[in-house]
Order: structure tokens, then sequence, then C-alpha cells
């Protein structure tokens, strides 16, 4: 009998050995870990898409003020004229990334006109005056109405409006508004 009570203890002992052993080992502290430091990676990344940014400049002074996004981009005003012809200019300033290749569409305006010109309505409600929008003084390169018209991707982009008051014309105050869209 006493062989069998021999081999219990030492079937318990090996029992008791194995059961403490991951215990044990989990209990003791890694290599390195014990400085209460550890280390990681942090990834950053951006994806610079192609876009433009039109800034209004204003005329007298030329400086270039906030970005114009559904906002007025310009203000063409005639001086007070009474016949012939006239003109006026007024820029915006365009900032684009690299590979973007923007185009100005500008549309009819509020009250259309034929071919390549606009209208311009007085504030009697019957009146019109017909204008005309170009890229130069001269008027030589019209802006005709929803035409694309491609445009530098830096810079500043002069738009002129010019217009030929005939005899007879109804005095008062005429005006137009353009919708105007840059697109790349």
């Amino acid at each position: 009998m006493e062989y069998s009570f021999n081999k219990k203890i030492v079937l318990m002992a090996v029992i008791s050995g194995l059961s403490l052993a991951p215990l044990i080992a989990c209990a003791a502290p890694a290599s390195g870990m014990g400085d209460g430091t550890t280390k990681g990676q942090i990834n950053i990344s951006l994806n610079v898409a192609a876009g433009c940014l039109v800034k209004p400049v204003s005329s007298a002074s030329a400086e270039v003020t906030s970005p114009a996004n559904g906002t007025q981009w310009m203000n063409l005003q005639f001086p007070p004229r009474d016949i012939g012809k006239d003109e006026t200019s007024a820029q915006i300033d365009i900032e684009c990334t690299a590979g973007a290749q923007p185009e100005l569409t500008l549309d009819a305006g509020m009250y259309g006109g034929q071919s390549n010109q606009r209208n311009m309505k007085n504030t009697d409600g019957k009146s019109k005056l017909p204008y005309t929008l170009a890229s130069d003084q001269a008027g030589k390169s019209v802006i005709s109405p929803n035409q694309q018209v491609k445009v530098p991707p830096n810079g500043k982009y002069s738009i002129y409006a010019l217009t030929n008051i005939p005899a007879n014309t109804p005095t008062g105050n005429y005006a137009d508004t353009v919708q105007a869209t840059l697109s790349w």
C-alpha cells in the first residue's frame, strides 16, 4: 500500500506543477516593458485634389480680399454717361492647385440678349440697353453667354463691360446680374 500512496503524491505533484506553470509565466514581466513606455506609429496622409479659389480684387487698390464662393466676385460699374461708347473693368484673382485647368462661364444675365450681347434693364422696368463682356479692353475677345473660356490657373483675370449709349436712350439706372461659374 505504501507504494500506491507514493504514486498519488507523485501524481499530485506533477498535476500541481503543471497547473502553476502558466500562472507563473503570466506574472513575469516581459523584457523592455517594465520601464512604463510603449511605441507605435501614427500615419498622416493628404490627397490634394485639383481645385481653384476665386478672390475679388479691389479695382482701386488691387488688394486681394477674402475668397468668393457664391458671393459677388466683382462689380462692373459704368461711370455716369449720356451718349456714346463706354467701358468699365474689374479683376478677379484665381488660385488653383497644380494640374487644374480652369474655365470660366458667364451666363446670359437676368435679361438675356442677342448673340454675344447681354442686356441691362432700366429701373423703369421697360427700357433695356445692350452690352458685351470681353477679356480685353478693345472688346475683341468677347465672352459669349454660356460659353466656357479658358482662364489662367493662377493670377488676375480682367473682365471688361462695353456698351454704346445711342441717342434717345431713356434716362435712368440700368443694371444686370451675370452668374459666373469657374470649373476645372
